[in-house]
């Protein structure tokens, strides 16, 4: 009766053959670790020369992560919807002096709600400044 041999399988294929079982399934734990480092998937079997599973363990590869939103600094303040203007949208309302804050393509702008006025400021934070200081509408005292 011949001895029996340990075939270790990645995938299917044979990798190596062992006489003893502890060798074989330690080679096979190396191939698994091996697959997870590189994050593919891979199927390790160790098989007796009868046909015997001794030794069976499935990598699978992580999933693709989801985009991330943009958060923080980069952010963009969600829309509240149409401003008086076409084309752009609503960012802020100020209805006390009838003014709209809004953005059309990454650029910002003031607008006033009487006169459909439009004008733009170089970034958000600098709407403020313009609307306090006034004059910012050619047409009436904003």
């Amino acid at each position: 009766m011949a001895a029996t041999r340990y075939t270790v399988l990645t995938n299917g294929v044979e990798a190596r053959t062992f006489a003893r079982k502890e060798r074989a399934v330690a080679e096979a734990e190396k191939f698994v670790a091996a697959a997870r480092d590189s994050k593919q998937d891979a199927l390790v079997q160790v098989v007796t020369t009868g046909g015997k599973e001794v030794f069976t363990q499935t990598v699978t590869a992580p999933a693709a992560a989801a985009p991330r939103k943009a958060t923080g600094r980069k952010a963009q303040r969600p829309a509240l919807g149409e401003a008086a203007v076409p084309g752009w949208e609503l960012l802020y309302d100020k209805p006390r002096q009838g003014a709209q804050v809004a953005r059309k393509d990454g650029t910002y702008a003031l607008i006033c709600t009487e006169h459909r006025f439009v004008r733009p400021v170089a970034k958000l934070v600098e709407e403020r400044a313009v609307r306090k200081a006034g004059g910012w509408c050619t047409e009436c005292s904003h």
